[in-house]
């Protein structure tokens, strides 16, 4: 019988200072590191710490679950349709004024 782990999400930047950290501990990185480590160069556009403190703030909206708060805090979603995509797979329906209120923490921590 197999015991169910816990997932434990993290953020673009936190896995690109993850592996930021690996490559100046030992100078080398696997073939899936390098391509994950550019990934998250790429496309994480906030630095940690602002990323973290925009986590936070989505997590008390209590409609916004764990893992639409990460996956809203590497998307960075200004539109309502990229919030509305983002909580497709789960089948939820925000309302109008949840999806406004997503927009609007995700606007002060990052701007077009």
């Amino acid at each position: 019988m197999s015991e169910k782990t816990h997932d434990k999400y993290v953020t673009l930047a936190e896995v690109r200072d993850i592996l930021n950290k690996a490559v100046a501990e030992r100078e080398e990185l696997n073939y899936e590191q390098k391509q994950a480590l550019h990934h998250a160069e790429s496309f994480a556009k906030l630095p940690t710490n602002k990323t973290r403190e925009l986590l936070e703030e989505l997590l008390t909206l209590e409609f916004v679950p764990r893992q639409q708060a990460y996956k809203i805090a590497d998307l960075l979603p200004l539109h309502e349709d990229d919030v509305r995509a983002i909580f497709t797979k789960n089948r939820t329906a925000l309302e109008n004024t949840q999806i406004a209120k997503i927009i609007e923490t995700v606007g002060k921590y990052y701007v077009e």
